[in-house]
């Protein structure tokens, strides 16, 4: 009924992330001859993981109509976490 609803959102970030991780694992595997395009891959499927956590507590948030403060400190986690895997060479 109310398709822009705050739940609606969330299912839709969480099915996104896991999707891009899923198919970065999938492509990551298929290019397991090319070094260089498989950690590629993989730097691209874990891309979405941070942003599953992200998205649970979002579900959460738009079920119990709680502060989204929170939900900001994880944004920024998540964006440390992929500076880090994007930027280090420790893959």
């Amino acid at each position: 009924k109310k398709p822009r609803s705050d739940l609606h959102q969330a299912f839709l970030w969480l099915s996104l992330s896991t999707c891009l991780w899923f198919s970065g694992n999938v492509l990551s595997m298929l290019y397991y001859r090319d070094l260089e395009a498989a950690i590629f891959w993989y730097r691209f499927g874990y891309t979405g993981v941070p942003f599953m956590s992200i998205s649970f507590y979002y579900v959460y948030l738009a079920q119990f109509k709680k502060s989204k403060n929170i939900l900001y400190f994880f944004i920024a986690v998540a964006i440390i976490v992929l500076t880090y895997l994007w930027l280090s060479k420790d893959v």
